[in-house]
């Protein structure tokens, strides 16, 4: 997070690419589950290094909800979502394209997705959207998302993994 906010601060260009150049291993032993206290910490000095320019200093519960709500999703909390987009897009409107402020909401609502947050909660934090930023971002998902299941599949295949658990569209892989 710290090489991307200085790419940002210094106007270099990030862009996703189109491919998979690794496939990422969850286990109880990786660095997010052995130093999550230390993480907390550094992410919000990040935060406030690299936003305190642009945006009001947050408040100690708007932190909180940044670091378990939005980049750590331990306490993936719909009301308090609402509320960080409402602050979020308020904050943003003179620096920020508010396409590319819906875009990152919407990102950490499809996190919530995947965090086990109820669908009925879900919908409640894409009722904040605007209902034409919605169904160009929910049609655009799905094409991809098809699109990079395919091409797991095929990598998973290749290497020789099979899928053991998960659902259809989120596989999980096993040698």
């Amino acid at each position: 997070m710290e090489l991307w906010t200085r790419f940002s601060q210094n106007n270099y260009k990030i862009q996703l690419l189109p491919e998979y150049l690794f496939i990422y291993r969850l286990h109880d032993k990786q660095i997010t589950s052995t130093t999550l206290a230390k993480q907390h910490t550094e992410v919000l000095k990040i935060q406030e290094r690299y936003y305190g320019a642009l945006l009001e200093p947050m408040s100690e519960k708007m932190q909180e909800f940044y670091i378990g709500g939005v980049y750590f999703k331990e306490k993936a909390e719909i009301s308090a979502f609402i509320n960080y987009a409402k602050w979020l897009r308020k904050q943003t409107k003179k620096n920020f394209s508010q396409e590319a402020v819906n875009y990152a909401l919407f990102e950490i609502l499809a996190e919530y997705k995947r965090c086990g947050v109820s669908k009925k909660d879900v919908l409640k934090g894409m009722a904040t959207f605007p209902p034409i930023f919605m169904t160009k971002e929910m049609i655009r998902r799905k094409r991809v998302a098809q699109s990079d299941l395919n091409k797991c599949m095929k990598v998973a295949e290749k290497i020789g993994i099979r899928q053991t658990a998960g659902k259809k569209s989120y596989p999980i892989f096993e040698k």
